[in-house]
């Protein structure tokens, strides 16, 4: 059932993606709107879902006894309930640096592999699209919140999500299911961006399985923002023209 469930999520949530085509040339245009639908429309409410699934399947697994009669509010993951929304600050900066590290180095990595390539077969391997950058510092910040909720939902489902239903599986088939369906949702970038998104899907499950602690939550808090920020660094790599 826990397969079953992860197979639908994973179609109703991305295939859409996979399938939505880009034309040679053409430019994804940016607007607000369309930016801020993306955030409360798209990317919010199944946030909530998978954060539900989640940790109502933790709690479930992990009940504790206590008083009849005590007032002390029901927690049945035995942790304090605001732990799954808070993160300690230095693991959080650790977990940060070291993802958004990880990325950095990964899509250099590919960037200079993939132009290596290029020169010696004389084919081209990323896909031939541009992105519309921002003119207003609105638009920046609009921007940015729409890499970070996107960065949540990935992470949230790819990592916290997959890394809970696939355990049964096993630690490295479960890293390799959840990064090659996380690698799939990318094929619109090319070779190159699926190359990209798989190895990125591998470092960032593994950074997760290792850092996590408790119900994961902390650890996801860290993921997301270092994707997010990713994200926004290669929207503003495009503005620069770098």
């Amino acid at each position: 059932m826990p397969t079953i469930e992860a197979i639908i999520l994973y179609f109703v949530l991305f295939f859409p993606s996979v399938f939505s085509s880009v034309e040679g040339g053409s430019v994804i245009a940016f607007s607000i709107n369309h930016a801020l639908s993306r955030i409360f429309i798209y990317n919010a409410p199944p946030v909530v879902l998978i954060w539900f699934l989640v940790l109502r399947k933790k709690e479930t697994a992990a009940p504790t006894k206590r008083p009849l009669f005590s007032l002390a509010p029901r927690n049945p993951a035995g942790l304090n309930p605001m732990d799954s929304f808070m993160f300690n600050a230095g693991n959080f900066l650790v977990t940060f640096i070291l993802a958004l590290s990880g990325l950095l180095l990964i899509n250099i990595s590919a960037s200079l592999a993939s132009g290596l390539v290029e020169r010696v077969t004389g084919g081209g391997f990323e896909a031939d699209f541009g992105v519309q950058t921002p003119d207003t510092a609105a638009g920046w910040v609009v921007l940015c919140l729409s890499c970070l909720s996107a960065a949540y939902l990935e992470e949230s489902f790819f990592r916290f999500y997959l890394s809970d239903r696939l355990k049964e599986f096993g630690f490295y088939p479960a890293m390799l299911i959840s990064s090659v369906s996380f690698a799939y949702c990318h094929l619109y970038e090319g070779v190159f961006g699926v190359v990209n998104a798989l190895l990125a899907g591998l470092f960032l499950f593994f950074i997760f399985k290792k850092r996590k602690s408790g119900n994961g939550m902390r650890a996801l808090h860290a993921l997301a923002f270092a994707h997010g920020a990713y994200n926004a660094l290669v929207y503003a790599a495009v503005a620069l023209n770098l």
